[in-house]
């Protein structure tokens, strides 16, 4: 079995080496830093190739490690140099953390060209990559996990078949938001028994025979107290991985604050410039002898994006000023604790409806710190604006409720007893207020 992989970063490289060595022919090596795919082609002797289509040429089974669903997409396209070109009869094994939907229609993709796809979607790290003892939970149709499972098992010390495409997916963003929680957790528990003078190696000890114990504590508990930050998981990858689980958690109509708030510490890691350390750096945030200090001086300045959804600017389109404001105030790090500088609802929402580039957006904001009349001006340069678009998008955010689930619980925590009350803009304003009035009286 002739073997390509796609993304020859960490993961990918240590992959191909554990085939290599297992005697598996690894014939194509593509990466977007042709450096990194020539470095691991001189390890296991494949093809440092410089196209898509020479990968699918060359293979029979094609491993892809990338970043996120833009990444997928691309090395997925329809059009132009892709995978899919020349694919009939190929298998597919798509190892990368992203939105489950995006596996289902990766799946659709390759099946219309003849080929087989799976999601293998990996709970472990680089050193498991390296010595085969992954934990992979594999999604797609069964007589393809049939065809490479015997790889897989090279790959792997526990190999779980989850079920359709798109469902490993959905327990993998389930894993890595829990997982995240837990660092979060443990960073904020270190943290205070740091300012409170005690001893974290005593600490660590009483956690570990505790109901404080966790996997967590195990792997990241020690470089959290040594601020021992190499990177295996990167706090970057932890952000993106618990939006995908807030964004799971919002198509269920569910709340999930301890999430919310462990995407928000990630995020707030990359705005410092910390996104690219492992995911233990979210300890940096918590130690008042660290970066903590400046989290607790900030904290009172903080602001609530205190402009309704239905406020719009001279190009007319509803919650634009708003985003504009909490990501200003976001990548400024003055966005209130509780709101995500560009969420999954209406922020997205209105990116998508305008026809936008969230990640260039977020770019854009970040780098040129634009004033909103700059802001409206990238949008119609980037964007659709004509009116009819500009309607449409009104029409959607002015008639858009919460599910009744939701609602419920956002009336029930602001003590609202008027339950006719289910639509989004307003809900959302009395959110704010009511967070206004908890941090006069309560700080």
């Amino acid at each position: 079995m002739q073997v390509g992989i796609v993304g020859t970063g960490r993961m990918g490289a240590n992959i191909a080496q554990r085939l290599k060595d297992v005697g598996y022919t690894v014939a194509a090596l593509y990466d977007v830093r042709p450096e990194a795919a020539v470095e691991t082609a001189i390890i296991t002797g494949g093809e440092a190739v410089t196209s898509l289509s020479r990968v699918t040429e060359l293979s029979d089974v094609i491993i892809t490690v990338v970043s996120d669903d833009a990444a997928m997409d691309a090395i997925f396209a329809t059009t132009g140099d892709s995978l899919l070109e020349g694919a009939n009869g190929k298998t597919f094994v798509n190892c990368a953390t992203i939105t489950p939907s995006v596996h289902v229609e990766i799946e659709r993709r390759a099946e219309a060209r003849g080929a087989r796809a799976l999601e293998a979607c990996m709970a472990s790290s680089i050193p498991q990559a390296r010595n085969g003892t992954l934990y992979l939970m594999v999604g797609g149709r069964e007589d393809a996990f049939a065809a490479v499972k015997p790889m897989l098992e090279k790959m792997s010390a526990s190999l779980k078949y989850v079920g359709p495409a798109g469902k490993a997916a959905e327990v993998k963003a389930l894993v890595n938001m829990v997982m995240n929680i837990n660092t979060a957790g443990l960073a904020e528990g270190l943290g205070l028994a740091d300012a409170l003078g005690l001893d974290l190696n005593v600490v660590r000890e009483v956690f570990s025979q505790t109901g404080a114990n966790s996997r967590v504590l195990e792997t990241d508990g020690g470089d959290m107290q040594n601020r021992d930050h190499d990177v295996y998981f990167s706090a970057a990858h932890a952000a993106k991985d618990s939006g995908i689980a807030l964004h799971l958690a919002q198509e269920a109509g569910l709340r999930l604050p301890l999430a919310q708030a462990t995407y928000e510490q990630y995020e707030r890691m990359k705005r410092m410039g910390l996104g690219e350390l492992d995911k233990s750096g979210i300890s940096e945030l918590t130690f008042t002898s660290r970066h903590g200090k400046e989290h607790k001086a900030s904290t009172a300045q903080k602001q609530i994006p205190f402009i309704s959804s239905q406020t719009t600017g001279p190009l007319g389109a509803a919650h634009l000023p708003r985003l504009w404001t909490k990501l200003t105030l976001g990548y400024t790090d003055q966005l209130a604790d509780g709101w995500d500088h560009c969420g999954a609802g209406f922020d997205q929402m209105t990116i998508d409806n305008l026809g936008l580039d969230r990640d260039k957006v977020l770019e854009f904001v970040r780098t040129h710190k634009p004033t909103y009349v700059q802001f409206e001006e990238y949008v119609v340069a980037n964007g659709k604006t004509d009116s009819e678009t500009v309607r449409k998008h009104n029409a959607s955010i002015h008639g858009y409720n919460h599910s009744s689930d939701k609602a419920k619980q956002m009336r029930d925590e602001m003590g609202l007893k008027n339950d006719a009350v289910n639509d989004a803009v307003t809900l959302n304003s009395l959110e704010d207020l009511h967070e206004l009035h908890r941090q006069i009286h309560t700080g």
